[in-house]
């Protein structure tokens, strides 16, 4: 799959760039917001991202890999929830 190293890559170097971003505490609150700002773009940028892999995935393997809506959680058997 030749589309997930490069997107995969991208994604790890946003994070790198967050962590390296960090607020400081004598920052200004103008600072501070532009800095939250800038994280909440790089973490809508990486939903974006996985929701593009996984239509791609879908697409190219045809299997569905998204849970249907109104689908029930599957059951556990009553030796497995019992310790």
């Amino acid at each position: 799959m030749r589309w997930v190293e490069p997107l995969s890559l991208q994604i790890m170097e946003k994070k790198r760039v967050t962590r390296f971003i960090g607020t400081k505490q004598n920052e200004t609150p103008e600072k501070e917001i532009e800095q939250l700002q800038n994280q909440l773009w790089l973490s809508e940028l990486k939903v974006e991202s996985l929701d593009r892999m996984i239509d791609i995935a879908e697409k190219e393997l045809k299997i569905s890999i998204r849970k249907k809506s109104g689908t029930k959680q599957s059951r556990k058997s009553k030796a497995n929830t019992k310790k």
